[in-house]
């Protein structure tokens, strides 16, 4: 790698702090060392930490380590560069082999690294639709452009391109570059160690996990922090960070007590231990993911103002332009998992977080409660998160608690035709991740194309075009189409929606998509839940109505 001897220096110290500890190592230090060495590409990787400081140095106005200036394009530039070629390239020297070998831009790339059957790897890539997922983000916030062709989680930095943008993507790529790059190759690393334990105990049968288990703590902690204890600048020293603002202890002390459980149960070949250790090391790492999240939310909310053109104003320790930049990189983080979770809650976060997801407001509240609701499927502890800048942390009484029991209703008629208006909703609002032309295009096919006209469908579109539905004895119905003046006013005011019209068809209180006000994103929400307030709630009270007047005709004999 660049930097020579200093980087020589850097892999002996990697080295000798996996030799047995020194009696004045600090507690957490002292309960890991390792036998195996490591590999020269993984002690490599170990001294990237050096390439994350140089990033954060360069670009982030409040980093975890550094507190640098306003950033600007060519500080953008240069962050950039010691991503895809090392600190050395960077700074006039020579670059690192000359193909990305040893750099972030490696790990953030999986044909370029070999992480076989890693199930976090595998879980992320399916989530965006493509192996170098981490890679794509991080060009795009560079660039100030969309990620394009992901599967999932698009994030749109183009609005990102004036005023306190540039400071925005700065924050955006510096976060970035540690979360979405180190956070998963360690966890991968561990889950291999884990997929390749062998029961006959021993260092020689368990070589190869032993091997794969060092080199995720050597990348947890980096060579600065293996060697010479300082905080060095990965995830060790993010955790760190975090741990300060919420005023809670790190997690650093309990994390390395399980690298070192699960080294020796490796040797022991005791794999169901292992798996334990896994999931423990997975919760606890976790933590200052969700505290980056609060953190970043509560700056946003706490800025106000339009944080892009103006920078908001001050939001906790940054700028507001600051803190939707990092709220886009641990909404990207965090998205996938939420999902896994609750794709509600995951609809949330892609609003509020994302760029491009929503409308660039989003809430500390709406976002905390959304994060909380999973912490039982984390496995994640309210007093581990604490609360940000004092504030009272959760309870676990009620974030722990099970799921409510599915609704008991048992009907008594044929409703299964009646599934095609969930899926079509559903498919509807997946659509609408993308607030742009193309996710309202995708949307508007699923709620008018002509697969969802053909023969006894049941979708939106149907409910929609009351030609279609019988409501004629519904009050409503009839409340909604006397004050418009046209029966059918819900499907003329979703079709304005999305065609950014005026409503030409209503007597009164018509709306004007067509005005410059209403955006492409603001017209998409509106799109949106115009299916899910307009269609759905006025028919669903309609057709109670309709039971209602049935059931007085028929003097309430159910065989009718």
């Amino acid at each position: 790698m660049a930097g020579g001897a200093a980087r020589s220096l850097g892999r002996a110290a990697l080295l000798a702090a996996l030799c047995p500890v020194r009696s004045d190592d600090p507690p957490y230090f002292g309960l890991y060392h390792g036998s195996v060495v490591l590999s020269a590409e993984y002690a490599a990787y170990a001294e990237l930490d050096a390439d994350v400081s140089a990033i954060d140095s360069a670009v982030l106005s409040t980093g975890s380590l550094s507190s640098g200036g306003p950033a600007t394009s060519e500080s953008l530039d240069l962050a950039y560069g010691i991503y895809a070629s090392g600190v050395g390239a960077a700074d006039g020297g020579e670059a690192d082999e000359g193909d990305g070998t040893g750099t972030i831009w490696q790990l953030a790339n999986r044909e370029h690294i070999d992480l076989p059957d890693a199930t976090t790897a595998r879980f992320f890539s399916r989530y965006y639709g493509m192996e170098e997922w981490a890679d794509r983000w991080l060009e795009a916030a560079y660039k100030g452009e969309e990620t394009g062709s992901f599967a999932n989680g698009t994030a749109d930095f183009s609005a990102w391109s004036s005023g306190q943008g540039l400071q925005a993507r700065a924050d955006a790529f510096g976060y970035g570059a540690l979360i979405l790059v180190f956070w998963p190759h360690v966890v991968a690393s561990f889950e291999i160690a884990y997929d390749g334990c062998t029961e006959e105990g021993g260092a020689g049968p368990n070589a190869f996990s032993l091997g794969w288990w060092d080199q995720a703590v050597a990348l947890y902690g980096g060579s600065e922090v293996m060697s010479s204890m300082s905080e060095g600048s990965l995830l060790y020293a993010f955790a760190n960070d975090m741990s300060k603002s919420f005023g809670v202890e790190s997690i650093n002390a309990n994390l390395f007590g399980k690298f070192s459980d699960g080294r020796r149960n490796l040797v022991d070949g005791d794999c169901d231990a292992v798996r334990t250790d896994l999931e423990d090391i997975i919760s606890l790492m976790l933590v200052p993911l969700i505290q980056g999240s609060l953190r970043a939310m509560q700056a946003v909310d706490a800025a106000g103002g339009n944080a892009i053109e103006d920078g908001g104003g001050e939001g906790a320790d940054m700028s507001g332009a600051s803190a939707l930049g990092q709220a886009a990189a641990f909404g990207a983080i965090m998205l996938p998992m939420v999902d896994d979770c609750s794709p509600g809650n995951a609809a949330i976060v892609y609003r509020d977080m994302v760029p491009g997801g929503g409308l660039g407001d989003g809430s500390y509240a709406v976002v905390r409660a959304a994060l909380e609701r999973c912490y039982r499927k984390f496995d994640v502890k309210c007093d581990w998160v604490g609360g940000v800048d004092g504030s009272e942390p959760c309870d676990d009484a009620v974030v722990s608690m099970p799921p409510p029991e599915p609704l008991k209703y048992t009907p008594t008629t044929d409703v299964e035709r009646w599934a095609g208006v969930d899926e079509s909703v559903r498919v509807i609002r997946s659509k609408l991740t993308r607030k742009d032309q193309e996710g309202l295009e995708g949307a508007y096919a699923a709620y008018d194309g002509e697969d969802v006209k053909l023969g006894d469908s049941y979708s939106a579109w149907r409910l929609a075009e009351r030609a279609h539905i019988q409501l004629d004895k519904s009050f409503t119905e009839k409340f909604f189409n006397e004050y418009y003046g046209v029966d059918t006013w819900t499907d003329d005011w979703v079709e304005a929606a999305y065609l950014g019209q005026e409503t030409t068809t209503f007597e009164r209180s018509g709306i004007d998509f067509s005005t410059s006000s209403w955006t492409i994103e603001k017209r998409s929400t509106a799109f949106e839940y115009g299916i899910l307030t307009l269609v759905l709630w006025q028919y669903v009270v309609g057709s109670l109505e309709m039971a209602t007047y049935k059931c007085d005709e028929y003097d309430g004999d159910p065989a009718r």
